[in-house]
């Protein structure tokens, strides 16, 4: 068993706080001073030695009526370091209960100034030292020490987020992922960051975030275990600003011809990476290729199309540009022929007509040269002999030649006729009738008139019955009479008849006229010949027609050639209507069949008619002139026979 080594006794004393007093003066009463000068007398008072008695109480020299101080408590220390404490106390004397002593071990480990401070401190008084009084402090058993607990084990946290630096853009979202390690209960966690963060979703292992504008964001992640220890981690996350993207198409809007091609170049210009670039083409534009920077297109179409180009980055920013094409009508190459009379040294233009007579051409081989005079390319000819086909041929013997070929501008086809059964006495008129078209779908038809004169006048037997004599008399021819009257007679005679001599030269004069019209009435009457002058008018028209698809003439001019018309535009319910797809034929307009539709048909055009003055119509009205002339030439007879000069 463990034995007592020493006492502590604590005195209401700053510098004796506490007084240890080896257990063997204790047995031996040794007495205790205080610092004040006070002494106190320990003495055992048990078998078991757990009782302690104080006397001779006495206080100091220097102040002998002073009362004695307190003991707050009293402690045994055993040699294996336990200890005990006052159990309670039993007091005698008049002046023993000022000996309070307080219980248990309220002083343990205090300072005294901690022990003042404490709710068990009171302070005792003892008075004058008088044998009778005393107190008996019974302290408590022995209690064998229990072991000192472990010291409590204090578990350490860990907080990591794995992603220490985070680069994204303005608007996108940052998932960060948050681990917690201890082995220890998790009391709390929390995340948070800068104000312009805004916060999604949060667990303990992730956070979601929001990040609007750009900028450098710290975002943290904190823990708290049940050991009160803490941990926190930090993440950056740097926020850039959208990339930028630009495109260009490098052509600018324009105005194209109807047929042309045309290369475009697009360019992007941006800092990250280009993810899609496309082209956009509206209906009517054909494509011949394209890539992701350039496009060959044709247009062959009339209208007006948007081109578009396109990009969009990593950023999913976007960027487009757009160039409007105009496509018009190509004005189309003119059309245009020419027939020229070869005479080898020179070359005539017969435009439109020419009289061979007026050079010097051979009849049995009359070279012709047809030539493409206009802009365009001839894809068929066709050369025909519209009249006089009887007496007029080609030098193979047909009256019409057509090729399909490739005939540029100012290339000719040589053609080579002649004139059949010639006789010097006949009049040929030759019309001949050329049609070309080029490569533009134009089609142009053209009459040329070849003429070639009587060289001789016909010998028409013609046997005048019952002929008038000639009386006619000159005026200044007088035949003599039988009976001579003289000189100044006549001329007397003469002179009174001034009048009648000068109606007799007036009647001279139409007779000569009249004698002439007459045999050109006579010619007429068997030959048919009518040189009437003729006018000509050009007017033009535009006439509004319901076209059906199942009429394909249309009146013009009833009876006029083809070759009267020009600038023939021709539309169809607003649509314009091919030249290949109509002609003329007698002033009908011809449709083809594969262009009609029901509706309306406009047709503008210019025509040129020709109007003549008729002389004469009928046997009828020659047979009433030649009377009247008949009767005229009487008349001048009759008066003849009034002038005596002329006559006798």
């Amino acid at each position: 068993m463990a034995s007592i080594q020493k006492a502590l006794i604590y005195l209401d004393d700053a510098n004796n706080f506490p007084v240890e007093v080896d257990f063997t003066d204790i047995q031996g009463s040794t007495g205790i001073v205080a610092g004040d000068g006070s002494t106190i007398i320990p003495q055992i008072k048990s078998a078991d030695n757990l009782t302690l008695r104080f006397v001779n109480f006495a206080p100091p020299p220097s102040s002998p009526g002073s009362k004695f101080g307190g003991i707050l408590a009293i402690a045994y220390v055993y040699d294996n370091g336990a200890k005990s404490w006052v159990k309670d106390v039993t007091r005698t004397g008049p002046n023993a209960s000022n000996l309070t002593v307080a219980i248990g071990s309220w002083v343990d480990g205090k300072t005294y100034a901690q022990a003042k401070a404490d709710s068990h401190y009171a302070k005792p008084y003892i008075g004058y030292a008088d044998a009778t009084d005393y107190a008996e402090y019974r302290i408590e058993d022995y209690t064998a020490p229990t072991a000192p607990p472990d010291p409590p084990v204090i578990h350490p946290i860990t907080v990591n987020i794995i992603e220490s630096t985070l680069n994204i853009k303005k608007g996108d979202t940052a998932t960060l992922h948050g681990e917690i390690t201890t082995e220890a209960g998790i009391v709390s966690y929390g995340w948070s960051a800068d104000s312009a963060a805004v916060q999604q979703s949060a667990g303990m292992t992730q956070a979601v975030y929001e990040f609007p504008q750009p900028g450098t964001y710290t975002v943290n992640l904190q823990a708290l275990n049940s050991d009160n220890q803490t941990g926190q981690d930090t993440a950056i996350v740097n926020v850039r600003d959208l990339y930028p993207i630009s495109v260009d198409i490098v052509e600018d809007s324009q105005q194209l011809l109807k047929g042309s091609s045309l290369q475009l170049h697009a360019s992007v210009t941006t800092v990250g990476i280009i993810t899609a670039r496309a082209w956009t083409f509206p209906y009517g534009v054909d494509v011949q290729s394209q890539n992701e920077s350039t496009a060959i297109l044709s247009f062959n179409r009339i209208g007006t199309y948007e081109i578009k180009f396109g990009a969009r980055n990593e950023d999913a920013q976007e960027a487009y540009d757009s160039i409007v094409i105009t496509v018009v009508e190509a004005p189309k190459k003119e059309i245009d022929q020419a027939l020229l009379l070869d005479l080898g040294t020179q070359q005539i233009e017969v435009n439109p007509s020419v009289t061979l007579n007026d050079y010097a051409v051979n009849k049995d081989n009359i070279k012709l040269r047809f030539r493409n005079s206009g802009e365009s390319t001839w894809t068929t000819e066709s050369f025909s002999i519209d009249v006089g086909r009887e007496s007029f041929k080609f030098q193979d013997g047909t009256t019409t030649h057509s090729n399909t070929l490739t005939r540029g501008p100012g290339a000719d086809y040589t053609l080579q006729a002649l004139i059949q059964d010639f006789k010097d006495t006949n009049k040929y008129t030759i019309v001949i009738k050329c049609v070309v078209q080029d490569d533009q779908g134009q089609s142009l038809t053209r009459f040329y008139e070849l003429k070639w004169f009587a060289q001789q006048k016909p010998e028409y037997p013609l046997e005048i019955y019952n002929p008038a004599e000639n009386a006619t008399k000159l005026p200044n021819t007088m035949k003599r009479n039988s009976r001579y009257r003289g000189q100044r007679e006549s001329e007397k005679v003469l002179s009174d008849h001034q009048e009648q001599i000068y109606d007799i030269r007036q009647q001279y004069v139409d007779i000569g006229s009249f004698t002439e019209l007459q045999q050109s009435l006579i010619e007429s009457w068997f030959r048919g010949e009518n040189e009437a002058p003729a006018e000509n008018i050009t007017i033009a028209q535009t006439k509004t027609f319901s076209a059906f698809v199942d009429q394909t003439a249309y009146p013009l001019n009833p009876g006029t050639p083809e070759s009267q018309y020009t600038g023939l535009v021709i539309q169809l319910n607003g649509e314009r209507v091919a030249d290949g797809q109509f002609h003329i034929s007698d002033g009908y307009l011809i449709i083809e069949r594969n262009a009609l539709q029901n509706g309306i048909m406009l047709v503008s055009y210019t025509v040129t008619l020709s109007v003549e003055e008729q002389k004469m119509s009928g046997i009828f009205d020659l047979k009433s002139r030649m009377q009247m002339m008949d009767e005229r030439l009487g008349e001048m007879e009759r008066r003849y026979g009034r002038y005596e000069n002329a006559y006798q």
